[in-house]
Protein backbone atom coordinates (compact mmCIF):
# COMPACT_ATOMS: atom_id res chain seq x y z
CA UNK A 1 0.00 0.00 0.00
CA UNK A 2 3.26 2.03 -0.32
CA UNK A 3 1.31 3.97 -3.16
CA UNK A 4 -1.76 4.74 -1.04
CA UNK A 5 -1.95 7.94 0.48
CA UNK A 6 -4.59 9.92 3.18
CA UNK A 7 -5.77 13.51 2.63
CA UNK A 8 -9.14 15.55 4.31
CA UNK A 9 -12.01 14.84 1.76
CA UNK A 10 -13.21 17.18 -0.42
CA UNK A 11 -16.63 18.32 -1.64
CA UNK A 12 -15.21 17.53 -5.15
CA UNK A 13 -14.60 13.83 -3.98
CA UNK A 14 -18.36 13.47 -3.42
CA UNK A 15 -19.01 11.49 -6.86
CA UNK A 16 -15.91 9.28 -6.52
CA UNK A 17 -17.11 8.44 -2.74
CA UNK A 18 -20.93 7.78 -3.15
CA UNK A 19 -20.42 6.77 -6.49
CA UNK A 20 -17.29 5.20 -6.83
CA UNK A 21 -16.91 3.36 -3.72
CA UNK A 22 -20.79 2.66 -3.56
CA UNK A 23 -23.56 2.05 -1.29
CA UNK A 24 -22.66 0.03 1.40
CA UNK A 25 -25.82 -0.08 3.53
CA UNK A 26 -28.22 -2.21 1.72
CA UNK A 27 -29.86 0.81 -0.09
CA UNK A 28 -29.93 2.78 3.69
CA UNK A 29 -26.78 4.50 3.40
CA UNK A 30 -26.67 8.00 4.81
CA UNK A 31 -23.73 9.18 3.33
CA UNK A 32 -25.13 10.66 0.24
CA UNK A 33 -27.74 12.68 1.79
CA UNK A 34 -24.88 13.79 4.31
CA UNK A 35 -21.53 14.08 2.61
CA UNK A 36 -21.62 18.05 2.50
CA UNK A 37 -22.18 17.99 6.19
CA UNK A 38 -19.21 15.52 6.83
CA UNK A 39 -16.73 17.62 4.72
CA UNK A 40 -17.50 20.78 5.91
CA UNK A 41 -19.07 20.91 9.20
CA UNK A 42 -16.08 21.31 12.16
CA UNK A 43 -17.55 18.74 14.28
CA UNK A 44 -16.44 16.35 11.79
CA UNK A 45 -12.96 14.99 10.30
CA UNK A 46 -12.85 13.32 7.17
CA UNK A 47 -10.68 11.60 4.84
CA UNK A 48 -9.92 9.79 2.07
CA UNK A 49 -7.61 7.60 1.06
CA UNK A 50 -6.18 7.89 -3.10
CA UNK A 51 -4.41 5.73 -5.13
CA UNK A 52 -2.56 7.61 -7.68
CA UNK A 53 -5.50 9.79 -8.79
CA UNK A 54 -8.77 7.18 -7.49
CA UNK A 55 -9.86 7.34 -4.46
CA UNK A 56 -10.70 4.59 -2.85
CA UNK A 57 -12.09 4.25 0.61
CA UNK A 58 -13.50 7.08 3.06
CA UNK A 59 -13.70 7.71 6.66
CA UNK A 60 -14.56 9.98 9.35
CA UNK A 61 -15.00 11.12 12.80
CA UNK A 62 -17.59 13.08 14.57
CA UNK A 63 -16.24 15.22 17.47
CA UNK A 64 -19.13 15.44 19.68
CA UNK A 65 -20.32 16.21 23.80
CA UNK A 66 -18.53 19.33 23.28
CA UNK A 67 -15.41 17.96 21.89
CA UNK A 68 -15.10 15.12 24.58
CA UNK A 69 -16.04 12.28 22.36
CA UNK A 70 -15.27 10.81 18.98
CA UNK A 71 -17.45 8.77 16.98
CA UNK A 72 -16.15 7.05 13.97
CA UNK A 73 -18.38 7.11 10.85
CA UNK A 74 -19.01 5.95 7.64
CA UNK A 75 -15.98 3.97 6.90
CA UNK A 76 -15.71 2.23 3.61
CA UNK A 77 -13.44 0.77 1.15
CA UNK A 78 -13.89 0.51 -2.60
CA UNK A 79 -14.77 -3.47 -2.73
CA UNK A 80 -11.23 -4.26 -5.16
CA UNK A 81 -8.89 -2.62 -2.65
CA UNK A 82 -11.11 -4.38 0.24
CA UNK A 83 -8.64 -6.53 2.88
CA UNK A 84 -5.50 -4.77 1.70
CA UNK A 85 -5.14 -2.16 4.78
CA UNK A 86 -6.68 0.67 3.30
CA UNK A 87 -9.02 0.80 6.39
CA UNK A 88 -5.98 0.62 8.71
CA UNK A 89 -4.07 3.28 7.26
CA UNK A 90 -7.24 5.57 6.91
CA UNK A 91 -8.00 4.70 10.79
CA UNK A 92 -4.34 5.35 11.65
CA UNK A 93 -4.42 8.99 10.26
CA UNK A 94 -7.79 9.71 11.33
CA UNK A 95 -6.89 9.05 15.17
CA UNK A 96 -3.75 11.12 14.45
CA UNK A 97 -5.49 14.52 13.64
CA UNK A 98 -8.55 13.82 16.60
CA UNK A 99 -5.09 13.68 18.96
CA UNK A 100 -4.04 16.97 17.40
CA UNK A 101 -7.42 18.25 19.08
CA UNK A 102 -6.27 17.66 23.01
CA UNK A 103 -10.01 17.38 24.19
CA UNK A 104 -11.12 14.31 22.81
CA UNK A 105 -11.53 11.47 25.94
CA UNK A 106 -13.93 9.26 24.75
CA UNK A 107 -13.95 7.36 21.83
CA UNK A 108 -17.30 5.12 20.91
CA UNK A 109 -17.98 2.18 18.37
CA UNK A 110 -20.82 0.86 17.01
CA UNK A 111 -20.97 -2.11 15.20
CA UNK A 112 -24.37 -4.99 13.98
CA UNK A 113 -24.77 -8.16 16.30
CA UNK A 114 -22.32 -10.29 13.08
CA UNK A 115 -19.43 -7.75 13.55
CA UNK A 116 -19.65 -7.70 16.88
CA UNK A 117 -19.43 -11.18 17.59
CA UNK A 118 -16.30 -11.61 15.62
CA UNK A 119 -14.78 -9.09 18.21
CA UNK A 120 -12.17 -11.63 20.29
CA UNK A 121 -12.07 -10.75 24.10
CA UNK A 122 -8.27 -10.27 23.73
CA UNK A 123 -8.81 -7.12 21.28
CA UNK A 124 -11.72 -5.47 23.32
CA UNK A 125 -9.20 -5.88 26.60
CA UNK A 126 -6.32 -4.41 24.41
CA UNK A 127 -8.73 -1.53 23.34
CA UNK A 128 -10.44 -0.89 26.80
CA UNK A 129 -13.79 -1.37 25.15
CA UNK A 130 -17.07 -1.30 27.50
CA UNK A 131 -20.46 -2.38 26.07
CA UNK A 132 -22.74 0.69 26.75
CA UNK A 133 -26.13 -0.25 25.17
CA UNK A 134 -28.06 -2.76 22.62
CA UNK A 135 -30.57 -1.42 20.04
CA UNK A 136 -32.85 -3.77 18.42
CA UNK A 137 -33.94 -2.62 14.96
CA UNK A 138 -36.99 -3.00 13.03
CA UNK A 139 -37.61 -2.01 9.57
CA UNK A 140 -40.62 -1.22 7.84
CA UNK A 141 -41.54 -0.52 4.19
CA UNK A 142 -43.98 2.15 3.95
CA UNK A 143 -46.12 3.15 0.72
CA UNK A 144 -47.39 6.05 1.87
CA UNK A 145 -49.76 6.81 -0.60
CA UNK A 146 -52.02 3.55 0.67
CA UNK A 147 -52.33 4.61 4.38
CA UNK A 148 -55.84 5.73 5.53
CA UNK A 149 -55.64 9.15 6.83
CA UNK A 150 -53.93 9.52 10.12
CA UNK A 151 -55.07 12.88 12.33
CA UNK A 152 -52.83 14.73 14.54
CA UNK A 153 -55.77 14.11 17.51
CA UNK A 154 -55.69 10.39 17.70
CA UNK A 155 -51.96 11.05 19.65
CA UNK A 156 -53.63 13.71 22.32
CA UNK A 157 -50.51 13.52 24.68
CA UNK A 158 -47.69 13.34 22.79
CA UNK A 159 -46.17 16.89 22.21
CA UNK A 160 -43.46 18.06 20.15
CA UNK A 161 -40.26 18.94 22.37
CA UNK A 162 -38.41 22.49 21.59
CA UNK A 163 -34.86 23.05 22.85
CA UNK A 164 -35.68 24.20 26.32
CA UNK A 165 -37.88 21.04 26.69
CA UNK A 166 -34.92 19.02 26.14
CA UNK A 167 -32.67 21.14 28.22
CA UNK A 168 -35.19 21.39 31.24
CA UNK A 169 -35.47 17.21 30.83
CA UNK A 170 -31.08 16.86 31.46
CA UNK A 171 -31.10 19.36 33.86
CA UNK A 172 -33.65 17.50 35.69
CA UNK A 173 -31.25 14.63 37.27
CA UNK A 174 -34.16 11.78 38.24
CA UNK A 175 -36.04 12.71 35.34
CA UNK A 176 -33.26 12.34 32.91
CA UNK A 177 -31.90 8.97 34.51
CA UNK A 178 -35.55 7.99 33.77
CA UNK A 179 -36.23 8.42 30.44
CA UNK A 180 -32.49 7.59 29.79
CA UNK A 181 -31.14 5.07 32.20
CA UNK A 182 -27.65 5.20 30.49
CA UNK A 183 -27.25 8.89 29.97
CA UNK A 184 -27.15 8.75 25.98
CA UNK A 185 -29.54 9.98 23.93
CA UNK A 186 -28.50 8.24 20.59
CA UNK A 187 -29.05 8.79 17.19
CA UNK A 188 -28.57 6.76 14.08
CA UNK A 189 -25.30 5.26 15.70
CA UNK A 190 -23.92 7.84 17.65
CA UNK A 191 -24.34 8.02 21.55
CA UNK A 192 -24.56 10.91 22.23
CA UNK A 193 -24.47 12.32 25.91
CA UNK A 194 -27.52 14.17 27.70
CA UNK A 195 -25.66 17.40 27.12
CA UNK A 196 -27.01 20.81 26.38
CA UNK A 197 -24.26 21.02 24.01
CA UNK A 198 -25.92 18.13 21.96
CA UNK A 199 -29.12 19.26 21.81
CA UNK A 200 -28.83 20.67 17.84
CA UNK A 201 -27.96 17.47 16.82
CA UNK A 202 -32.08 16.05 18.00
CA UNK A 203 -34.01 19.29 17.31
CA UNK A 204 -33.11 21.00 13.37
CA UNK A 205 -34.54 20.77 9.97
CA UNK A 206 -33.72 16.71 9.98
CA UNK A 207 -34.50 15.64 13.60
CA UNK A 208 -37.46 16.28 16.35
CA UNK A 209 -38.06 15.17 19.49
CA UNK A 210 -41.64 14.49 21.34
CA UNK A 211 -42.79 13.02 24.49
CA UNK A 212 -45.76 11.87 25.84
CA UNK A 213 -47.18 13.07 29.30
CA UNK A 214 -49.24 10.92 31.71
CA UNK A 215 -53.02 11.74 32.26
CA UNK A 216 -52.96 14.28 34.53
CA UNK A 217 -50.30 16.42 33.03
CA UNK A 218 -54.01 18.47 31.61
CA UNK A 219 -56.46 20.89 33.84
CA UNK A 220 -59.43 19.27 33.86
CA UNK A 221 -61.35 22.12 31.96
CA UNK A 222 -58.52 23.62 30.44
CA UNK A 223 -58.66 24.91 27.06
CA UNK A 224 -55.09 24.04 26.64
CA UNK A 225 -55.41 20.53 25.06
CA UNK A 226 -52.50 17.52 25.75
CA UNK A 227 -51.14 17.62 22.44
CA UNK A 228 -49.51 21.15 22.60
CA UNK A 229 -48.60 20.94 26.41
CA UNK A 230 -44.96 21.34 26.54
CA UNK A 231 -42.22 21.26 29.21
CA UNK A 232 -41.95 24.40 31.23
CA UNK A 233 -41.04 23.43 34.20
CA UNK A 234 -39.59 19.99 36.70
CA UNK A 235 -42.99 19.48 37.28
CA UNK A 236 -43.92 18.70 33.50
CA UNK A 237 -40.68 16.94 32.95
CA UNK A 238 -41.69 14.43 35.71
CA UNK A 239 -44.54 13.27 33.76
CA UNK A 240 -42.58 12.45 30.92
CA UNK A 241 -43.78 8.56 30.00
CA UNK A 242 -41.96 7.62 26.67
CA UNK A 243 -39.67 10.02 24.31
CA UNK A 244 -38.95 9.32 20.78
CA UNK A 245 -36.29 11.22 18.65
CA UNK A 246 -36.72 10.99 15.12
CA UNK A 247 -33.91 11.80 12.18
CA UNK A 248 -34.85 11.86 8.06
CA UNK A 249 -32.26 11.59 5.00
CA UNK A 250 -32.54 10.38 1.65
CA UNK A 251 -31.30 6.83 0.86
CA UNK A 252 -30.95 5.08 -2.53
CA UNK A 253 -34.48 3.59 -1.50
CA UNK A 254 -36.17 6.55 -0.81
CA UNK A 255 -36.64 8.46 2.30
CA UNK A 256 -35.29 6.71 5.57
CA UNK A 257 -37.42 7.95 8.88
CA UNK A 258 -35.65 6.33 11.83
CA UNK A 259 -37.22 6.57 15.11
CA UNK A 260 -35.73 5.85 18.52
CA UNK A 261 -37.17 5.34 21.41
CA UNK A 262 -36.19 6.16 25.26
CA UNK A 263 -37.76 5.48 28.62
CA UNK A 264 -38.75 2.52 30.35
CA UNK A 265 -43.03 2.86 30.51
CA UNK A 266 -44.39 2.19 26.90
CA UNK A 267 -47.70 2.10 27.55
CA UNK A 268 -47.68 5.56 25.21
CA UNK A 269 -46.40 3.22 22.54
CA UNK A 270 -49.35 3.48 20.22
CA UNK A 271 -49.79 7.21 20.60
CA UNK A 272 -45.84 7.96 19.62
CA UNK A 273 -46.54 5.50 16.72
CA UNK A 274 -49.73 7.37 15.59
CA UNK A 275 -47.72 11.01 15.85
CA UNK A 276 -44.71 9.33 13.44
CA UNK A 277 -47.64 7.58 11.56
CA UNK A 278 -49.27 10.64 11.01
CA UNK A 279 -45.43 12.24 10.03
CA UNK A 280 -45.18 10.22 7.35
CA UNK A 281 -48.13 11.65 5.39
CA UNK A 282 -45.80 14.49 4.19
CA UNK A 283 -44.14 12.40 1.70
CA UNK A 284 -46.68 11.67 -0.58
CA UNK A 285 -47.03 8.81 -2.24
CA UNK A 286 -43.68 7.85 -1.92
CA UNK A 287 -41.99 4.80 -0.94
CA UNK A 288 -39.86 5.23 3.12
CA UNK A 289 -38.07 3.17 5.20
CA UNK A 290 -39.53 3.09 8.72
CA UNK A 291 -37.24 2.11 11.26
CA UNK A 292 -37.52 1.92 15.34
CA UNK A 293 -35.37 1.47 17.45
CA UNK A 294 -35.25 0.49 20.82
CA UNK A 295 -33.26 -0.59 24.09
CA UNK A 296 -33.23 -4.44 23.28
CA UNK A 297 -34.11 -5.47 26.66
CA UNK A 298 -37.77 -3.66 25.99
CA UNK A 299 -38.12 -5.67 22.17
CA UNK A 300 -40.20 -8.34 23.31
CA UNK A 301 -42.50 -5.85 25.28
CA UNK A 302 -42.56 -4.02 21.88
CA UNK A 303 -42.51 -6.03 19.10
CA UNK A 304 -45.76 -7.63 18.55
CA UNK A 305 -47.73 -4.00 19.64
CA UNK A 306 -45.61 -2.00 17.16
CA UNK A 307 -46.67 -5.22 14.29
CA UNK A 308 -50.09 -5.23 15.56
CA UNK A 309 -50.40 -1.51 15.42
CA UNK A 310 -48.61 -0.72 12.17
CA UNK A 311 -50.39 -3.83 10.81
CA UNK A 312 -54.26 -1.75 10.74
CA UNK A 313 -52.42 0.30 8.07
CA UNK A 314 -51.42 -2.86 5.95
CA UNK A 315 -47.69 -2.05 6.78
CA UNK A 316 -45.36 -4.87 7.13
CA UNK A 317 -41.82 -5.53 8.71
CA UNK A 318 -38.94 -5.80 6.32
CA UNK A 319 -36.06 -7.86 6.78
CA UNK A 320 -32.03 -5.97 7.30
CA UNK A 321 -30.39 -9.11 9.13
CA UNK A 322 -27.44 -7.78 9.33
CA UNK A 323 -28.11 -4.51 11.26
CA UNK A 324 -31.07 -6.35 13.35
CA UNK A 325 -29.29 -4.89 16.45
CA UNK A 326 -26.04 -2.79 17.00
CA UNK A 327 -23.98 -2.85 20.02
CA UNK A 328 -22.79 0.25 21.37
CA UNK A 329 -18.81 0.39 22.73
CA UNK A 330 -16.64 3.17 24.51
CA UNK A 331 -13.33 3.27 25.50
CA UNK A 332 -10.47 5.76 26.36
CA UNK A 333 -9.68 7.10 23.58
CA UNK A 334 -6.06 6.45 22.43
CA UNK A 335 -6.57 2.88 23.84
CA UNK A 336 -4.25 0.62 21.62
Amino acid sequence: MSGVRIRRAELTDREAVIDGIGDVYWGLDYLPDLYTQFVTHPDFLSFVAVDGQEVIGFYSAHIHDGGLAVCKRAARVKKQHDGTGVLKLLTTHLEREVRQLTTVRRESMTCGSENAARISESYKQRKGLREVMRMQFLFWEVAVGTLPSVERSQSPNVAEMTSADLEALFAHEQSRKRIFPQDILSSFFVPFRCRPENMAHFINDRASCVASYRADDTTPGSDVTPHVKTVTSAGDVEKITLLSASFVYRARKGHSYNVTFFGTEYADLEAHLFYHVHKLQRFGHETVILSLVFLQEFAPLVLERTKTFLGQFGITRSQYPAIDHSIFFESDFGGQ
